[in-house]
């Protein structure tokens, strides 16, 4: 499992992590489109982008890394 990403765990690595991420928890905020705009300043979108702007074209997220 997560071979896309680049990395190899297993699928108990896969829930556990899963388990912190999914529900109610710290990565879900208002669940409204766009709010990841009120929380990431110019530095944390270029991190971003180097990291998964290519992933958010390929899944069509995003058309191009001008956002």
């Amino acid at each position: 499992m997560g071979q896309h990403m680049g990395f190899s765990i297993s699928p108990e690595e896969a829930s556990q992590i899963a388990s912190r991420f999914f529900g109610k928890g710290a990565t879900f905020r208002k669940g409204k489109i766009g709010e990841w705009r009120n929380h990431f300043d110019e530095e944390t979108k270029e991190v971003f982008k180097q990291l998964a702007g290519t992933h958010l074209i390929d899944l069509e997220y995003e058309r191009d890394l001008n956002w």
